[in-house]
Parts: C-alpha cells; sequence; structure tokens
C-alpha cells in the first residue's frame, strides 16, 4: 500500500470515528479526532465541512471559518460556501453570507440549499418579497424539501398571510414525513409549534432529545419553539437533559 493509500485509509478510519462523536453531540472529540488530519490538508471537502461544524457546535466561529478558508483553497465546493455562510450569518455580517450563497449557486445553479439559505439571510435582512423569490426558487428544483415549505411559510407569517403560511406548513409536514431524515423530530416540532398544536410539538421535541439530549437549549434559541416553553412537560425535559 503506497504512502498515499495510507493516508487516505488513515483519513477514513478518523472520518467514520468522527462521525459517531458527531451524533451524541461530543463536539471536542470531534475536532480531536479530525485535527491531527489538518495539516495533511486532505482533498476532501466534507473533512473541512464536518470539522468547522464541529468548531461552530463549540462556539470557535473564527477558526472554524479558517479551517474552512484552507479547505476552500484546495477543493473548493457549494457546501463549503454553505457553511461558511452560515458563520458569517452567525455574526451578523449578512451581505457576506449572501456573497457566500452566491458563489455556491455559481459553482451549481441547480443547487437548491444555496437559494434556501440566501432566503433566511434576506429574511433577516428584513427583504421579505426577495426571500421569498429565493424561497419559491429553492421549492422550484426542490418540492420535497420540508425544510423550504417551512421557510417558505415563515415568510407568508412574516407579510401576514396566515392561511397561505398553514397550507405551506401542511406541505412541509407532509414531505417531511415522506423524506425523514435524522433531524425529522426537530422540524415537526417546529411545524407543530407553529401551527399552535403544542402537545404535539412538545412530543416531537421529546423524541429528538432522546438521540440528542446536547440540544434542549435549541428550544431557548429557536423563535419557532418558544409556544411550547411554557409547557409544563419542558420543565422536565429542561431538568433531565440540561446538563447534556
Amino acid at each position: 500500500m503506497s504512502i498515499d493509500e495510507t493516508a487516505a485509509q488513515s483519513l477514513d478510519v478518523a472520518m467514520a470515528v468522527a462521525l459517531e462523536h458527531e451524533t451524541l453531540g461530543n463536539w471536542q472529540a470531534t475536532i480531536e479526532q479530525l485535527d491531527s488530519h489538518l495539516s495533511t490538508q486532505p482533498k476532501n471537502p466534507d473533512f473541512y465541512l464536518r470539522l468547522a461544524n464541529a468548531l461552530r457546535a463549540e462556539k470557535d466561529s473564527d477558526r472554524a471559518q479558517s479551517v474552512l478558508d484552507t479547505g476552500l483553497d484546495i477543493c473548493a465546493s457549494p457546501r463549503m460556501f454553505i457553511m461558511k455562510g452560515k458563520l458569517l450569518r452567525d455574526k451578523g455580517r449578512y451581505e457576506n453570507a449572501i456573497e457566500c450563497y452566491n458563489k455556491a449557486i455559481e459553482l451549481n445553479l441547480n443547487f437548491a440549499e444555496a437559494y434556501c439559505q440566501k432566503g433566511i439571510v434576506l429574511d433577516l435582512l428584513g427583504e421579505t418579497d426577495s426571500a421569498i423569490s429565493a424561497y419559491n426558487e429553492a421549492l422550484r428544483l426542490d418540492r420535497e424539501n420540508g425544510l423550504y415549505w417551512l421557510c417558505a411559510a415563515k415568510a407568508d407569517f412574516a407579510q401576514n398571510n396566515p392561511s397561505s403560511a398553514k397550507e405551506k406548513l401542511e406541505k412541509a409536514k407532509n414531505a417531511l414525513n415522506a423524506r425523514q431524515t435524522e433531524n425529522h423530530h426537530y422540524n415537526m416540532a417546529c411545524i407543530e409549534s407553529l401551527l399552535g398544536n403544542i402537545d404535539l410539538a412538545v412530543g416531537h421535541f421529546e423524541n429528538f432529545l432522546s438521540n440528542h439530549p446536547f440540544a434542549f437549549s435549541w428550544a431557548e434559541q429557536d423563535s419557532d419553539l418558544a409556544p411550547i416553553r411554557n409547557h409544563p412537560r419542558m420543565k422536565f425535559l429542561k431538568e433531565k437533559y440540561r446538563q447534556g
């Protein structure tokens, strides 16, 4: 086996172990597992994405951005620009975030997620009409993505169009049920919360916490879940999972 093949195999093992840590929310362990390979500058976009995501979770956004910038110089990909855009959004640098999403679109005109993420930032800038156009483009490319329907629904709420928003939320539910992902119960909790189905929302959130015990604080930060914060069950869940 050549040196390059040995290095690639070692990186594959590190990526697999890092994924296990990531699934459990052990971000520091994820970082430690990947850090030792950073100096080899692997030509693997997923490596830089995984390390940057863990650093972002550990609130080390400056280093996360540095890791992504290194990766973008070596093996630029649309998803890397998406992650950099999220980091810039976290810092309130909305115009710079939009630039990243535009670069992702330049690399892949059919990258629906880039349009959706761009719409989220446009929403934050108060440019609701432009945000809706971005969400519509994302939905044109992928009408089976529940998150895109969810974002479009929230834009309708912002424009005081609750009937259209509720229709889109129902489409979001159908899409999410048809294409379940790791975050399925969290996304469903957001939808049911926005629809006013508080007990259902809490149930979905509790299901999500059973596999992601570190994520209780998300309910305190995500405005979609504001309606469920005072539910009696949430006090129990806070005591059970807050230490996670």
